[in-house]
């Protein structure tokens, strides 16, 4: 069996020109043997496997990258996690005590000890409620822009103070520092803006306030129910 060089167009072995492209032939000079033509679609085929696998690698490559900090965008950075902060704490009651138990207790240490989350919320919701509901005093739908000005990254030996504490929950902060922001609330009713500080650190990948009263109550309740790694 034989084939046009000019078309590919499979051709009659006497044939002395191609049917499809006219082309005249010779046999000793043009036509392609199927034997040949096997060869050259197995080395395309051989082409095709490389660039498909090399596509695939590539691909993995950037989805690792990607996705291999799974940090919540909102506690990715120091700015981030005390913008969440402060909007959580502007926000009206009821979105306000989920959203500040959000930003204070990490994740990681939510799933792993529910009923001490539980207790700790049922405590410092209390404590929450008695600070106003700051909507209520800058309007509804409020918003809250924030700027870090400076973060000091606390020494080796801040760091061991808090994880000191912190090591009772089998969780460790791999950094931590104090935080210069400047915030400006925006309401309906007036604008505020105004300077303040708070130590950060990171637990998890992910970035919360370092003195904050939710994250200190469940730390005791811990303790007292004598949860030890």
């Amino acid at each position: 069996m034989t084939f046009c060089t000019h078309c590919g167009t499979q051709i009659e072995p006497n044939a002395s020109f191609c049917s499809t492209c006219l082309c005249i032939l010779n046999k000793t000079e043009t036509t392609v043997s199927s034997a040949q033509k096997s060869k050259k679609k197995s080395k395309k085929g051989l082409i095709f496997a490389l660039i498909g696998v090399c596509v695939a690698v590539l691909f993995a490559v950037i989805l690792f990258f990607c996705l291999g900090d799974s940090a919540d965008p909102k506690r990715a950075t120091p700015e981030a996690a005390i913008k969440s902060y402060c909007t959580a704490i502007f926000q009206a009651e009821v979105a306000r005590d989920a959203n500040v138990i959000e930003c204070c207790i990490p994740k990681t240490l939510q799933e792993k000890y529910p009923e001490e989350t539980e207790e700790c919320i049922t405590k410092s919701i209390k404590h929450l409620h008695d600070y106003p509901e700051l909507s209520k005093e800058f309007g509804k739908n409020s918003t809250v822009t924030v700027e870090m000005t400076e973060f000091e990254p606390w020494s080796s030996d801040e760091l061991f103070d808090f994880n000191a504490c912190l090591g009772i929950s089998g969780l460790l902060a791999t950094e931590g520092g104090t935080a210069r922001f400047r915030y400006t609330v925006i309401g309906t009713k007036k604008m505020d803006t105004d300077s303040d500080r708070l130590d950060m650190v990171k637990i998890d990948g992910e970035w919360y306030p370092a003195d904050n009263e939710l994250l200190e109550e469940f730390l005791y309740i811990l303790e007292d129910n004598g949860e030890r790694e």
